[in-house]
This record gives structure tokens, C-alpha cells and sequence, in this order.
């Protein structure tokens, strides 16, 4: 795994944590809704530095 894909792995797992926090979920199915949008968050960073 490079590092770049390491960074964004942790990107999203943090993002993640942040909005679980924030939103302050409970179950699977919230659970899962903020892990889609942790995910989206390190894609879009992702497909941002591929544009560089």
C-alpha cells in the first residue's frame, strides 16, 4: 500500500469518527450512512490530488 493510500484510509476513518461525534449516531443503519460520507470525503480528496 503507498503512502498516499495509507493517508486516505486514515483520512476517511477520521472524517468518519468526526461526523459520528457530531451527528451523534446510533445503529447500524446511521452508522452506516456516516461511513458513506467519511468514504466520499477521502474520494473527493483522493480524486483532487490526482487532478495535481
Amino acid at each position: 500500500m503507498t503512502d498516499m493510500k495509507v493517508v486516505l484510509a486514515d483520512l476517511g476513518k477520521v472524517a468518519t469518527r468526526k461526523l459520528t461525534k457530531e451527528h451523534k449516531s446510533y445503529g447500524l443503519k446511521e452508522n452506516r450512512k456516516i461511513a458513506k460520507i467519511g468514504e466520499h470525503a477521502a474520494k473527493v480528496a483522493q480524486d483532487d490530488i490526482e487532478k495535481i
